[in-house]
């Protein structure tokens, strides 16, 4: 029911013109993570150890091959299903960086 609200929330509520950096501006673990990871980049693409990474929450299709190129690469779309997997508390498992800054406490994967 949560990730159905998320989703309509980003789908319906937000206003046309407001940008998707002002939303992951709320959340800044994810913002440090993103940084790193994309360089907050929607349309980065990585090789991650035999996994295609992609768009600005780098995204893997190895692991999600539920979502589609199309979605990786909007960054609405990547950030609302960031919010899901951070508040479900699995962002230590998706993210490395994630991990290293704010589970461990290193600086070194910035």
């Amino acid at each position: 029911m949560k990730k159905l609200c998320l989703i309509l929330f980003f789908a319906f509520i937000i206003p046309q013109g407001l940008s998707w950096r002002i939303w992951l501006n709320m959340f800044p673990e994810l913002e440090a993570t993103f940084q790193e990871e994309s360089g907050l980049n929607p349309k980065a693409y990585n090789w991650d150890g035999g996994a295609e990474a992609r768009g600005l929450a780098q995204i893997t299709k190895k692991y999600h091959p539920e979502v589609s190129d199309k979605q990786a690469y909007n960054p609405w779309f990547a950030l609302a299903w960031s919010i899901d997997i951070w508040h479900k508390g699995k962002a230590a498992k998706e993210w490395t960086c994630y991990r290293q800054l704010f589970i461990q406490g290193r600086k070194d994967c910035l």
